[in-house]
């Protein structure tokens, strides 16, 4: 095959068409870089969602720990209530039985004294 020497009109062209594509591909090349630079931002704001994901599920564990504690302190304090709010009805009873005695031994003082008033003015 025989080669001839390419005209200043074809060496222009061929030239012109090689720098576009040199062109093309630098312009390829940074949108590549900048693809790059911007898959390592989403990286490094995925990675930083998940810390906070994390952090934000311990959190809710805590919570929920702390919750379980309260509720089972709630239980004990209402079962505490429960028993002082019957040691109260109980004390309410013995009080209620005292003041029927108070009452009954108030009655025998006042007939006791009757009595003495009525010996007295017999004696008298």
């Amino acid at each position: 095959m025989l080669t001839r020497e390419p005209t200043a009109a074809e060496a222009a062209e061929m030239e012109a068409t090689l720098q576009q594509y040199v062109n093309e591909m630098r312009r390829l090349n940074e949108l590549m870089r900048q693809d790059d630079l911007e898959i390592a931002r989403l990286r490094a704001e995925t990675e930083a969602i998940a810390a906070e994901s994390r952090a934000i599920g311990e959190s809710i564990k805590t919570i929920t720990e702390e919750t379980r504690i309260i509720a089972a302190e709630s239980r004990a304090i209402g079962e505490e209530t429960k028993a002082i709010a019957r040691e109260s009805r109980a004390i309410g009873q013995e009080s209620r039985a005292i003041g029927e005695e108070s009452r009954a031994i108030h009655q025998e003082i006042r007939a006791l004294a009757e009595q003495t008033r009525a010996l007295i003015a017999g004696i008298a």
